[in-house]
């Protein structure tokens, strides 16, 4: 059975948190989602947001035994400023 992994990103915009999740996902008759990282950073700058996720993304760990890139997603709408 094979299987890929998928890192997610939601940025904070003024105080509120940053979070990134890494799910793997099992290939199977009907696919199973493992959340395997999740980790919450708040009052982080843009650039060391990027920074936090290119660590993540960059870690052997999500190419175990797989030759596949980890999906990257991106929230880029959301709520925003109440």
């Amino acid at each position: 059975m094979s299987h890929f992994y998928i890192i997610s990103l939601d940025p904070a915009k003024l105080r509120d948190y940053s979070a990134l999740t890494v799910i793997r996902v099992q290939q199977e008759e009907k696919n199973v989602y493992q959340i395997v990282f999740l980790k919450r950073e708040q009052n982080l700058p843009y650039p060391q947001i990027v920074e936090w996720s290119k660590k993540v993304y960059l870690n052997p760990k999500w190419r175990d035994r797989t030759k596949q890139e980890p999906i990257f997603l991106l929230d880029a709408g959301g709520v925003g400023t109440a």
